[in-house]
């Protein structure tokens, strides 16, 4: 499903540099080869950024045992906008989670990816679930 991968990243004529940020808990743990394929392949910082409760040596053994390739792991309060805060203070520009209610919060400069889970789309009627607060009905 990802042979192509590589062509992407050894394509590029110039060194190419970019902080990526990832949410651990239905990102990288809903894909974890598809992320520890990018995070091996990436040429900067990897920053997984969690709500996970800091448990980091436990987190770090997952992290190894799903091959992801990181710089740090940042736990940010699920209680706020404290991960939008870290992805802020870390430059991060392309940001992965599973959670829009926490990417509203992220900066526009910031290229955020929303994965798909059981928690946020619904395949039966092929459609993304979204509250008030995080989406906005468009007439067709």
């Amino acid at each position: 499903m990802f042979r192509y991968l590589p062509l992407l990243f050894v394509s590029f004529d110039k060194h190419i540099t970019m902080k990526i940020g990832l949410d651990l808990d239905g990102t990288i743990t809903r894909y974890p080869e598809f992320f520890s394929k990018l995070t091996y392949l990436w040429d900067d910082e990897v920053y997984i950024i969690t709500f996970r409760p800091g448990h980091r040596e436990r987190d770090e053994q997952e992290l190894d045992k799903l091959g992801i390739t990181y710089t740090d792991i940042i736990y940010a309060n699920k209680d706020d906008d404290s991960k939008a805060k870290a992805i802020a203070e870390l430059g991060v520009e392309v940001f992965w989670d599973d959670m829009p209610e926490f990417l509203v919060h992220v900066d526009k400069s910031v290229a955020c990816f929303l994965v798909r889970g059981e928690h946020n789309f619904d395949p039966k009627n092929k459609q993304f679930l979204f509250t008030r607060y995080t989406g906005k009905l468009q007439q067709n």
